[in-house]
């Protein structure tokens, strides 16, 4: 059972809960979504992005698209981007990776240098779908720079893991990641 001692104690630590969702500001990735959608959505080309994760991702790029487009996202918010997972890079997986991406109506396939998502980097798919024919470079982004915070600290954060706020401002420095990431766009060769 919590005191109000402990209730108090828990709350001294909501804006450093409320901080951890907002750890990359708008400003960091706001410029990324709008390389992807220069290049994409704003000219009619369908994005697929590999290894997308929470703080890069189709949500984001189609929120981005629709607040600054005047469409309405009843207009098929979900299916202008989609998603995935860079797979195994064997010559099945290539072979599928290629036939989903024509299926789905896909024009530019975004590659996420530094991204922490996925067992196989974005490179080792687009390597060989390069050297095939499948692919052909549009443009690269500037490297930017995105940040997280650790899981650990996250779960101390919420369990309210600290003694005072001198403890928490240590924790707080040492439980922000920092990853430095750039974008790549390949366009999808028509067979």
């Amino acid at each position: 059972c919590l005191t109000a001692g402990d209730v108090v104690h828990r709350f001294s630590f909501l804006p450093a809960a409320q901080d951890m969702i907002y750890a990359c500001p708008p400003a960091n990735i706001l410029p990324a979504y709008r390389f992807v959608l220069d290049h994409t959505l704003d000219i009619g080309l369908k994005p697929c992005i590999l290894n997308s994760w929470h703080r890069f991702n189709s949500y984001g790029l189609l929120w981005e698209y629709h607040s600054g487009s005047g469409i309405s996202s009843e207009d098929g918010l979900y299916r202008l981007a989609v998603t995935g997972l860079a797979p195994k890079p064997t010559p099945e997986n290539l072979d599928g990776l290629t036939l989903k991406l024509r299926e789905q109506g896909v024009g530019v396939l975004v590659s996420i240098d530094g991204s922490p998502a996925g067992d196989y980097t974005g490179w080792q798919v687009v390597e060989p779908l390069l050297a095939r024919g499948d692919l052909e470079w549009v443009a690269s982004s500037e490297p930017f720079t995105v940040v997280a915070w650790t899981d650990a600290y996250g779960e101390r954060v919420l369990a309210g893991d600290f003694r005072d706020r001198e403890e928490l401002d240590v924790a707080r420095r040492k439980g922000l990641e920092e990853y430095s990431v750039q974008l790549h766009l390949y366009a999808l060769v028509s067979r």
